[in-house]
């Protein structure tokens, strides 16, 4: 089963490469290309986790993907108009405000600072950086002993707003090939993002971040060239890049705590991280967890607690599922984005909502091609930042867990306040 479902999944990224014109943006190519790369990652460790894929995983893999593809060119041909659309467009460069910029940068290096000593108090006595974290993820990932205070959680959605935009503009700046120095002051934002992260030993963060960046340099490129054989070239670049993330990815493991893969080595764990939700999904769909005392509680946890500020008497649950083990390998417990459908609503939850997720995503995209994405700045730097849920789709849903709330609607205010005033009203050339 997983042979065949590997091939098809393989089929499937040529099939989309051709049908969206060799968009490598396109949500159904990315889609199917993540999976791809899943399932390789499972298909090496086939043996070794004992893989033998139940019928229903089958069926749930292939109808996202159907659905995914189906849904993706119904959008392209009632949302998509080459006539209204700028095949080819001048990347301009952007001159941001320096005095802003750096008064943000100074605002996100106060947050920094104060997440940094609530992240020691909360941790409290420690041998080590990597000591600390691990202290601290385990008080405040999965326990409710602790956390980090509301305000200091507030003020950490301006940090990561600042790092999407400026890594837009520096971005851009890149693809219009008129970087200046002052360019430099643009990647503090980004850094202090990144530090931010480390301290919160949450490395999903980086790779929807670095996702993200990948997605704004397809977008604008796709704006910049328009032919079939450059396509290919920036899908090697892509790989080249993907590969170096892999690396990074590893590398920092224990700095962020996660000190029992300490004698785990690259292969291993990369494979275990991206193609283990696909064994972990398998064992799940065998031996499933439904829901009966909250609805939707694993799908809509970050919408619950929003809620909860309202009505407190909506029962505490930690985020993170069970983890799970094949003759003493530990395989995690990220199991993609279906086992939270699953377990909340059945199949016909799996159906609903994947439905839901890939008209979301491919209107946007095929609606912001066809009106012209570079005239709309802003809600480019917004698909990019939310697209990101594509390419982490087969580890985990990153869209109705944590897209769909409140929570959710700040951080676009905050996007929206930020870009108006760096971007579009205050612009300084330089």
């Amino acid at each position: 089963m997983l042979e065949l479902l590997l091939i098809i999944f393989l089929i499937l990224v040529f099939v989309t490469y051709v049908l969206f014109d060799y968009d490598v943006m396109a949500p159904p190519f990315l889609f199917c290309a993540m999976y791809f790369f899943s399932l390789s990652c499972a298909f090496l460790n086939r043996l070794k986790w004992g893989i033998a894929l139940s019928g229903e995983t089958f069926i749930i893999y292939l109808l996202g993907a159907m659905i995914f593809i189906g849904i993706g060119l119904l959008c392209k041909v009632t949302l998509y108009s080459d006539k209204n659309n700028i095949t080819k467009v001048n990347i301009r460069r952007i001159d941001i405000n320096p005095i802003i910029t750096i008064v943000l940068v100074m605002l996100c290096a106060v947050t920094l600072y104060l997440w940094i000593k609530n992240v020691k108090d909360i941790a409290g006595p420690s041998t080590s950086f990597s000591n600390m974290m691990e202290k601290y993820r385990g008080k405040t990932s999965y326990s409710f002993e602790d956390a980090m205070p509301g305000y200091v959680q507030q003020l950490a959605k301006i940090v990561l707003a600042s790092a999407y935009i400026y890594a837009f503009t520096m971005v851009n700046n890149y693809m219009s090939k008129n970087i200046k120095k002052i360019d430099l002051l643009n990647f503090l934002p980004i850094l202090l993002y990144v530090i931010l992260s480390l301290y919160d030993s949450n490395r999903l963060n980086l790779l929807q971040l670095i996702a993200t960046i990948a997605i704004y340099f397809g977008i604008l490129w796709n704006l910049k060239n328009s032919t079939a054989s450059g396509s290919i070239k920036f899908v090697f670049k892509l790989m080249l890049v993907f590969a170096l993330v892999l690396v990074s990815f590893y590398g920092i493991r224990l700095v962020v705590g996660r000190t029992i893969s300490k004698n785990v080595n690259f292969i291993d764990y990369i494979t275990v991280y991206a193609g283990g939700p696909v064994k972990l999904f398998d064992m799940f769909i065998r031996d499933p967890i439904h829901h009966t005392d909250l609805w939707g509680k694993e799908t809509f946890i970050s919408l619950y607690n929003s809620l909860r500020k309202f009505d407190p008497d909506i029962p505490k649950y930690l985020v993170h599922k069970e983890f799970r083990m094949y003759n003493g390998i530990d395989l995690g417990n990220v199991y993609s984005a279906y086992r939270e459908w699953y377990a909340d609503f059945g199949m016909n939850g799996v159906v609903v909502l994947q439905i839901i997720f890939a008209t979301f995503f491919n209107a946007f995209y095929f609606k912001l091609k066809s009106i012209g994405a570079y005239n709309k700045k802003f809600l480019l730097i917004i698909y990019g930042y939310m697209a990101s849920a594509i390419l982490l789709h087969p580890i985990d849903d990153k869209f109705f867990t944590t897209m769909v709330s409140m929570g959710f609607i700040t951080i676009l205010i905050v996007f929206y306040v930020i870009y108006n005033i760096t971007l579009k009203k205050y612009r300084i050339i330089w």
